[in-house]
C-alpha cells in the first residue's frame, strides 16, 4: 500500500469495533484532490483503494459480513425523512470519489462536512429506491415533497416543502451510460463536470438552509491494475453465474462453490459479489464501471451537510 495511506492509528481504529471509522478516514487520505488533476486523482485513487480493501480483507476477515450488515441496517436517507425539516438531494451513483471534489470545491462559499453512510443490498437504485421510498417508480411520482431531475433543465422550479426530497439521475446517466453514437463510456471529467453543476444550482435554488446530499449507491471501476486476483477457472464460473454483480438467488452447484470460496455472500433473496473481482472477458470497450456488488467503493455512499446560509 501506498505510503502514508496505511498507519498504526487506523489499526487502532480497526480493531477497537469502528472498522468503517478507520476505512473512511483512509479513504480520505487517498482520495485527497489537492494539486492533482481529474485523470491523476481517478487512477491513482482507483489503484490504491484496491490495494486497501485487498488488504483489509485479508487483515480483517469479517470485512464484508460487517458490510453486508451495515446496509442492511437504516441508511442516513431513510432517517433524514422522518425528520421535521429536510432538503435531502440523492444524487443516484454519486461516490466518495466525487463527493470528496465536491467537497474541495463547495467549501469557499459554503459549510460543508463529509460523513459516510451505507447502500442497500444489491447496491443497485430498484433495491434503495423500495428501501427508501417504498416504490421503485419515482421518474412520475406525484408528490409535493418530492422532484425527480433528469438534468439541469428541471431545477428552475422546485417545490416550496419543509420536507423536500430531490433525486437527480447525475452523474449515473454518464458514469454507466455511452456517449451517442459512441461505443466507449463517458469520460471521468465530463461526468464530474455535469454532476458539479448540478450541485451549484440546486444549492442556488434550493429554500433550505440545510442541504444533505448523499446517493443510493457508489461504484467500483474495476479497470486493468484495479481488480483482485482470480483464476480463470473462477473467472469463467462467476462468468456462468453473474451477468451482473448480483443476481437472484438459485440452488446450483457452481453458485455454492462461489459460496464456499468467499466470491459471493448472501443477501437476502440476492447473491451479490463480494469484492473487486472482475470476470470480464469480452473483446472491445467495455464500461469497468460497476456497481450491484459488496465491496467498499460500491457500498460507503457519501454525506455531504451543507450549510448553504
Amino acid at each position: 500500500m501506498s505510503l502514508g495511506i496505511y498507519s498504526p492509528p487506523d489499526l487502532k481504529l480497526i480493531f477497537e469495533g469502528k472498522l468503517f471509522d478507520s476505512v473512511f478516514g483512509i479513504l480520505r487520505r487517498i482520495w485527497d484532490p489537492e494539486n492533482k488533476s481529474i485523470l491523476k486523482y481517478y487512477r491513482d485513487g482507483e489503484i490504491d483503494t484496491n490495494r486497501l480493501e485487498e488488504t483489509l480483507r485479508e487483515l480483517y476477515p469479517a470485512l464484508y459480513d460487517e458490510l453486508l450488515e451495515r446496509c442492511m441496517a437504516e441508511n442516513v436517507a431513510e432517517i433524514t425523512r422522518k425528520t421535521k425539516r429536510h432538503c435531502l438531494v440523492i444524487m443516484d451513483s454519486l461516490s466518495l470519489r466525487e463527493a470528496m471534489l465536491l467537497e474541495n470545491d463547495l467549501k469557499d462559499k459554503y459549510s460543508v462536512n463529509l460523513s459516510y453512510s451505507f447502500s442497500s443490498l444489491p447496491s443497485e437504485t430498484e433495491s434503495f429506491k423500495q428501501k427508501v421510498f417504498g416504490r421503485t417508480n419515482i421518474s412520475q411520482w406525484d408528490n409535493p415533497d418530492f422532484k425527480y431531475l433528469h438534468d439541469l433543465d428541471g431545477i428552475s422550479v422546485l417545490p416550496e416543502s419543509d420536507t423536500l426530497t430531490i433525486w437527480t439521475q447525475a452523474p449515473d446517466d454518464k458514469l454507466h451510460h455511452t456517449r451517442s453514437g459512441h461505443s466507449e463510456p463517458w469520460s471521468i471529467d465530463d461526468v464530474y463536470a455535469d454532476t458539479q453543476q448540478l450541485v451549484h444550482e440546486i444549492l442556488k435554488t434550493c429554500r433550505h438552509d440545510d442541504v444533505i446530499i448523499t446517493s443510493d449507491h457508489g461504484y467500483v471501476d474495476l479497470t486493468a491494475g484495479c481488480t483482485f486476483p482470480i483464476s480463470k477457472e473462477w473467472k469463467r464460473v462467476l462468468g456462468n453465474q453473474f451477468k451482473n454483480r448480483w443476481r437472484a438467488k438459485e440452488n446450483n452447484w457452481e453458485l455454492e462453490q462461489l459460496y464456499e470460496e468467499g466470491f459471493i455472500r448472501y443477501a437476502g433473496e440476492y447473491y451479490v459479489v463480494a469484492g473487486r473481482y472482475s470476470w470480464t472477458t469480452g473483446r472491445g470497450s467495455v464500461n469497468t464501471r460497476k456497481h450491484g456488488g459488496l465491496s467498499i467503493m460500491e457500498c460507503m455512499t457519501p454525506v455531504l451537510n451543507v450549510k448553504v446560509n
